[in-house]
Protein backbone atom coordinates (compact mmCIF):
# COMPACT_ATOMS: atom_id res chain seq x y z
CA UNK A 1 0.00 0.00 0.00
CA UNK A 2 3.02 2.75 0.67
CA UNK A 3 4.54 1.42 -2.45
CA UNK A 4 0.84 2.10 -4.46
CA UNK A 5 1.13 5.72 -3.21
CA UNK A 6 4.41 6.57 -3.53
CA UNK A 7 4.12 5.53 -7.06
CA UNK A 8 1.28 8.25 -6.90
CA UNK A 9 3.27 10.68 -5.73
CA UNK A 10 6.12 10.33 -7.77
CA UNK A 11 3.76 11.02 -10.88
CA UNK A 12 2.05 13.55 -9.51
CA UNK A 13 5.16 15.42 -8.50
CA UNK A 14 6.29 14.30 -12.45
CA UNK A 15 3.61 16.16 -14.31
CA UNK A 16 4.10 19.22 -11.23
CA UNK A 17 7.33 19.43 -12.36
CA UNK A 18 7.32 19.05 -16.08
CA UNK A 19 7.25 22.52 -17.32
CA UNK A 20 9.08 24.33 -14.35
CA UNK A 21 12.80 24.60 -12.47
CA UNK A 22 14.03 26.00 -15.91
CA UNK A 23 16.67 24.15 -17.73
CA UNK A 24 16.38 21.76 -14.45
CA UNK A 25 13.24 20.60 -15.81
CA UNK A 26 14.85 18.53 -17.94
CA UNK A 27 16.67 16.27 -15.10
CA UNK A 28 13.42 16.68 -13.32
CA UNK A 29 11.13 14.77 -15.76
CA UNK A 30 13.92 12.33 -16.33
CA UNK A 31 14.18 11.47 -12.42
CA UNK A 32 10.21 11.47 -11.85
CA UNK A 33 9.71 9.04 -14.80
CA UNK A 34 12.42 6.47 -13.55
CA UNK A 35 11.07 7.28 -10.24
CA UNK A 36 7.73 6.18 -10.69
CA UNK A 37 8.93 3.34 -13.00
CA UNK A 38 10.55 1.63 -10.16
CA UNK A 39 7.50 2.14 -7.59
CA UNK A 40 5.17 0.84 -10.37
CA UNK A 41 6.99 -2.75 -10.20
CA UNK A 42 8.20 -2.51 -6.62
CA UNK A 43 3.86 -2.63 -6.44
CA UNK A 44 3.49 -4.90 -8.34
CA UNK A 45 6.62 -7.39 -7.09
CA UNK A 46 4.57 -6.64 -3.30
CA UNK A 47 1.25 -7.70 -4.57
CA UNK A 48 2.56 -10.55 -6.37
CA UNK A 49 4.54 -11.24 -3.45
CA UNK A 50 1.44 -10.92 -0.51
CA UNK A 51 -0.55 -12.67 -3.02
CA UNK A 52 1.64 -16.23 -3.20
CA UNK A 53 3.36 -15.72 -0.07
CA UNK A 54 6.62 -16.13 -1.57
CA UNK A 55 8.32 -14.26 1.50
CA UNK A 56 6.39 -13.55 4.44
CA UNK A 57 8.90 -11.59 6.11
CA UNK A 58 12.19 -9.78 5.24
CA UNK A 59 13.56 -12.50 7.43
CA UNK A 60 12.65 -14.98 5.02
CA UNK A 61 13.74 -12.91 2.13
CA UNK A 62 17.04 -12.11 3.61
CA UNK A 63 17.31 -15.96 4.46
CA UNK A 64 17.87 -15.11 8.63
CA UNK A 65 17.64 -17.88 10.75
CA UNK A 66 15.51 -19.82 8.76
CA UNK A 67 13.53 -23.10 9.52
CA UNK A 68 13.50 -25.73 6.71
CA UNK A 69 9.28 -27.19 6.71
CA UNK A 70 7.73 -30.24 5.05
CA UNK A 71 3.98 -30.63 4.35
CA UNK A 72 1.91 -32.23 1.63
CA UNK A 73 4.91 -33.32 -0.61
CA UNK A 74 5.86 -29.42 -0.80
CA UNK A 75 9.09 -28.08 0.96
CA UNK A 76 8.83 -24.12 2.35
CA UNK A 77 10.98 -21.66 4.34
CA UNK A 78 9.96 -20.31 7.47
CA UNK A 79 11.27 -17.52 9.91
CA UNK A 80 11.33 -18.28 13.37
CA UNK A 81 7.71 -17.17 14.45
CA UNK A 82 5.90 -17.20 10.72
CA UNK A 83 5.21 -20.56 10.62
CA UNK A 84 1.69 -20.29 11.64
CA UNK A 85 1.17 -18.22 8.10
CA UNK A 86 2.99 -21.00 6.19
CA UNK A 87 0.48 -23.19 7.55
CA UNK A 88 -2.34 -21.28 6.91
CA UNK A 89 -1.33 -19.96 3.60
CA UNK A 90 -1.07 -24.10 2.54
CA UNK A 91 -4.80 -24.71 4.63
CA UNK A 92 -6.52 -24.75 1.32
CA UNK A 93 -9.25 -22.84 3.29
CA UNK A 94 -9.52 -25.99 6.19
CA UNK A 95 -8.08 -23.97 8.50
CA UNK A 96 -10.51 -25.02 11.42
CA UNK A 97 -8.63 -29.02 10.68
CA UNK A 98 -5.22 -30.74 12.78
CA UNK A 99 -2.41 -29.72 10.28
CA UNK A 100 -0.14 -32.71 10.27
CA UNK A 101 3.26 -31.46 8.98
CA UNK A 102 7.25 -32.54 9.12
CA UNK A 103 8.88 -30.34 11.36
CA UNK A 104 12.12 -29.87 9.68
CA UNK A 105 13.59 -26.98 12.11
CA UNK A 106 17.19 -26.07 11.22
CA UNK A 107 18.80 -27.68 13.76
CA UNK A 108 17.03 -31.13 13.88
CA UNK A 109 19.92 -32.89 12.96
CA UNK A 110 21.67 -32.47 16.31
CA UNK A 111 18.72 -34.12 18.23
CA UNK A 112 19.90 -37.30 17.27
CA UNK A 113 16.40 -38.42 15.67
CA UNK A 114 16.08 -40.70 13.39
CA UNK A 115 13.75 -38.62 11.26
CA UNK A 116 12.52 -34.62 11.41
CA UNK A 117 9.06 -34.32 14.37
CA UNK A 118 6.06 -34.96 12.91
CA UNK A 119 3.67 -32.58 14.23
CA UNK A 120 -0.17 -32.49 14.40
CA UNK A 121 -1.97 -28.96 15.89
CA UNK A 122 -4.97 -29.23 16.98
CA UNK A 123 -8.05 -28.57 15.86
CA UNK A 124 -9.29 -24.61 15.65
CA UNK A 125 -5.24 -24.08 15.89
CA UNK A 126 -5.13 -21.59 12.88
CA UNK A 127 -8.68 -20.17 13.76
CA UNK A 128 -7.45 -18.75 16.73
CA UNK A 129 -4.00 -17.07 16.27
CA UNK A 130 -4.14 -15.68 20.03
CA UNK A 131 -3.75 -18.92 21.65
CA UNK A 132 -0.74 -20.71 23.14
CA UNK A 133 -1.14 -24.42 23.40
CA UNK A 134 0.38 -27.24 25.54
CA UNK A 135 2.40 -30.15 24.15
CA UNK A 136 2.62 -33.25 24.05
CA UNK A 137 6.11 -35.07 23.06
CA UNK A 138 5.52 -38.63 21.99
CA UNK A 139 9.15 -40.64 21.57
CA UNK A 140 9.38 -44.36 20.35
CA UNK A 141 11.66 -46.16 18.13
CA UNK A 142 10.21 -47.06 14.88
CA UNK A 143 8.98 -49.55 13.51
CA UNK A 144 9.00 -50.88 16.89
CA UNK A 145 6.74 -48.69 18.86
CA UNK A 146 4.16 -47.80 16.43
CA UNK A 147 3.89 -46.46 12.91
CA UNK A 148 2.96 -42.93 10.91
CA UNK A 149 -0.42 -43.79 10.32
CA UNK A 150 -1.17 -44.97 13.78
CA UNK A 151 0.17 -42.05 15.11
CA UNK A 152 -2.48 -39.82 12.96
CA UNK A 153 -5.19 -42.01 13.78
CA UNK A 154 -4.22 -41.50 18.19
CA UNK A 155 -4.04 -37.93 17.88
CA UNK A 156 -7.33 -37.59 15.96
CA UNK A 157 -9.01 -39.67 17.62
CA UNK A 158 -7.98 -37.78 20.69
CA UNK A 159 -8.54 -34.56 19.83
CA UNK A 160 -11.83 -35.75 18.61
CA UNK A 161 -13.11 -35.84 22.18
CA UNK A 162 -12.43 -31.90 22.28
CA UNK A 163 -9.18 -31.51 24.65
CA UNK A 164 -6.67 -29.53 22.60
CA UNK A 165 -2.44 -29.77 22.74
CA UNK A 166 0.23 -29.96 19.52
CA UNK A 167 1.34 -33.52 19.56
CA UNK A 168 5.09 -33.82 18.30
CA UNK A 169 5.80 -37.43 17.34
CA UNK A 170 9.89 -37.83 17.78
CA UNK A 171 11.45 -41.21 16.17
CA UNK A 172 14.16 -41.80 18.49
CA UNK A 173 17.87 -43.56 18.17
CA UNK A 174 20.74 -44.20 20.20
CA UNK A 175 22.29 -41.03 19.81
CA UNK A 176 18.98 -39.63 20.88
CA UNK A 177 20.08 -37.35 24.54
CA UNK A 178 18.07 -36.29 27.33
CA UNK A 179 18.98 -32.16 27.25
CA UNK A 180 18.03 -32.72 23.11
CA UNK A 181 14.27 -33.27 24.36
CA UNK A 182 14.24 -31.41 27.29
CA UNK A 183 15.76 -27.71 26.25
CA UNK A 184 16.58 -28.11 22.22
CA UNK A 185 13.53 -29.13 20.86
CA UNK A 186 11.48 -27.47 23.34
CA UNK A 187 13.17 -23.82 22.42
CA UNK A 188 13.06 -24.08 18.84
CA UNK A 189 9.51 -25.09 19.08
CA UNK A 190 8.13 -22.24 20.65
CA UNK A 191 9.84 -20.49 18.24
CA UNK A 192 7.90 -21.91 15.31
CA UNK A 193 4.57 -22.50 17.00
CA UNK A 194 2.31 -20.99 19.48
CA UNK A 195 3.37 -23.26 22.33
CA UNK A 196 3.68 -22.41 26.45
CA UNK A 197 6.74 -23.54 27.93
CA UNK A 198 5.26 -25.46 31.04
CA UNK A 199 3.32 -27.97 31.90
CA UNK A 200 3.71 -30.27 28.66
CA UNK A 201 3.49 -33.83 29.12
CA UNK A 202 5.54 -37.04 27.24
CA UNK A 203 4.62 -40.25 25.96
CA UNK A 204 7.15 -42.81 25.78
CA UNK A 205 7.90 -46.47 24.41
CA UNK A 206 9.07 -48.46 26.83
CA UNK A 207 12.16 -48.81 25.80
CA UNK A 208 12.55 -45.04 25.85
CA UNK A 209 11.16 -44.98 29.40
CA UNK A 210 14.43 -43.91 31.06
CA UNK A 211 15.55 -41.70 28.24
CA UNK A 212 12.17 -40.00 29.28
CA UNK A 213 12.67 -40.06 32.63
CA UNK A 214 16.06 -38.33 32.50
CA UNK A 215 14.43 -35.57 30.49
CA UNK A 216 11.66 -34.90 32.79
CA UNK A 217 14.07 -34.71 35.46
CA UNK A 218 15.77 -32.07 33.75
CA UNK A 219 13.12 -30.18 33.07
CA UNK A 220 10.37 -31.32 35.52
CA UNK A 221 8.31 -27.77 35.39
CA UNK A 222 8.26 -28.94 31.73
CA UNK A 223 7.34 -31.93 31.68
CA UNK A 224 4.71 -33.13 35.00
CA UNK A 225 3.41 -35.87 33.67
CA UNK A 226 4.58 -38.44 31.93
CA UNK A 227 3.01 -42.00 30.11
CA UNK A 228 4.55 -45.47 29.51
CA UNK A 229 3.19 -47.41 26.46
CA UNK A 230 4.98 -51.13 26.87
CA UNK A 231 6.89 -52.63 24.16
CA UNK A 232 4.76 -53.95 21.34
CA UNK A 233 1.52 -52.51 22.60
CA UNK A 234 0.95 -51.40 19.43
CA UNK A 235 1.17 -54.34 17.56
CA UNK A 236 -2.85 -55.24 16.44
CA UNK A 237 -5.07 -56.87 18.06
CA UNK A 238 -6.95 -59.81 16.40
CA UNK A 239 -10.58 -58.64 16.06
CA UNK A 240 -12.47 -59.71 19.40
CA UNK A 241 -9.49 -60.78 21.02
CA UNK A 242 -9.83 -59.37 25.08
CA UNK A 243 -7.39 -56.83 26.22
CA UNK A 244 -4.09 -58.75 27.30
CA UNK A 245 -0.39 -57.91 27.71
CA UNK A 246 1.76 -58.39 24.59
CA UNK A 247 2.71 -61.63 24.28
CA UNK A 248 6.15 -62.03 27.05
CA UNK A 249 6.04 -58.06 28.04
CA UNK A 250 5.22 -56.99 31.28
CA UNK A 251 3.80 -53.69 31.93
CA UNK A 252 6.75 -50.91 32.76
CA UNK A 253 6.35 -48.21 34.41
CA UNK A 254 8.51 -45.22 34.53
CA UNK A 255 12.13 -46.38 35.58
CA UNK A 256 13.02 -46.02 39.16
CA UNK A 257 11.30 -43.11 41.36
CA UNK A 258 9.10 -40.14 39.71
CA UNK A 259 11.52 -37.50 38.56
CA UNK A 260 11.64 -34.49 40.82
CA UNK A 261 8.73 -32.19 40.58
CA UNK A 262 6.82 -34.97 38.38
CA UNK A 263 2.80 -35.01 39.70
CA UNK A 264 1.62 -37.92 37.55
CA UNK A 265 2.87 -41.07 35.86
CA UNK A 266 0.98 -43.72 33.60
CA UNK A 267 1.54 -47.02 32.32
CA UNK A 268 -0.69 -48.47 29.59
CA UNK A 269 -1.60 -52.47 30.51
CA UNK A 270 -3.65 -54.88 29.43
CA UNK A 271 -4.12 -57.67 32.40
CA UNK A 272 -1.04 -56.84 34.18
CA UNK A 273 0.44 -59.56 36.51
CA UNK A 274 0.89 -57.16 39.21
CA UNK A 275 0.15 -54.14 40.56
CA UNK A 276 2.15 -50.71 38.72
CA UNK A 277 4.76 -49.07 41.72
CA UNK A 278 3.55 -46.37 44.03
CA UNK A 279 2.47 -43.17 42.10
CA UNK A 280 1.53 -44.93 38.57
CA UNK A 281 -1.71 -44.77 37.50
CA UNK A 282 -2.18 -47.81 35.49
CA UNK A 283 -4.01 -47.17 32.11
CA UNK A 284 -6.32 -50.06 30.92
CA UNK A 285 -6.23 -50.89 27.35
CA UNK A 286 -5.94 -52.88 24.32
CA UNK A 287 -2.91 -53.43 22.88
CA UNK A 288 -4.27 -51.91 19.41
CA UNK A 289 -5.06 -48.92 21.60
CA UNK A 290 -2.22 -48.07 23.75
CA UNK A 291 -0.97 -45.23 21.75
CA UNK A 292 -4.48 -43.65 21.94
CA UNK A 293 -4.75 -44.36 25.56
CA UNK A 294 -1.94 -43.33 26.52
CA UNK A 295 -2.04 -39.53 24.66
CA UNK A 296 -5.60 -39.50 25.76
CA UNK A 297 -4.28 -39.34 29.20
CA UNK A 298 -1.50 -37.38 28.84
CA UNK A 299 -3.45 -34.23 26.73
CA UNK A 300 -5.75 -34.40 29.36
CA UNK A 301 -2.76 -33.47 32.08
CA UNK A 302 -2.15 -30.75 30.09
CA UNK A 303 -3.71 -27.14 30.66
CA UNK A 304 -6.06 -26.05 28.22
CA UNK A 305 -5.33 -23.32 25.31
CA UNK A 306 -4.97 -19.66 26.79
CA UNK A 307 -5.01 -16.36 25.12
CA UNK A 308 -1.53 -15.57 24.53
CA UNK A 309 0.02 -12.07 25.87
CA UNK A 310 1.03 -9.37 23.15
CA UNK A 311 4.58 -10.49 21.01
CA UNK A 312 6.32 -7.86 23.19
CA UNK A 313 5.45 -8.75 26.61
CA UNK A 314 6.01 -12.28 25.38
CA UNK A 315 9.30 -11.81 24.16
CA UNK A 316 11.23 -10.84 26.97
CA UNK A 317 9.07 -12.45 29.74
CA UNK A 318 8.01 -9.37 32.14
CA UNK A 319 4.20 -10.37 31.83
CA UNK A 320 3.72 -12.61 34.85
CA UNK A 321 1.38 -14.71 32.39
CA UNK A 322 3.33 -14.31 29.18
CA UNK A 323 3.77 -18.38 29.46
CA UNK A 324 2.51 -21.19 31.73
Amino acid sequence: MLAAFGTLAAVAATVLGWNRFGRVRYLVRVAGVLLAEVLLLLSVGLAVNRSEQFYPTWDALLGTAPSLVTTQDKTYRSTPGALDQELAARAAGRTGDAQTFLWQSADWHAWGLAAAPTVITPPGYLLHPTWAYSVVLVVGVNPASWTAAQEGSAARRASATGISAVVVFATTTAATTAPALATALPARLDRDLRVTTHRWAIVAAADDAALADTAVADAAARYPSIAVVPAGAQRTTPAGAQPTAPAGAQPTAPAGALPAGVTAAAVVEGSPAAAPPAGVVPLPSTASDALYTALSWAIGRTPPPLASPPPSTRRCGCHPTAKR
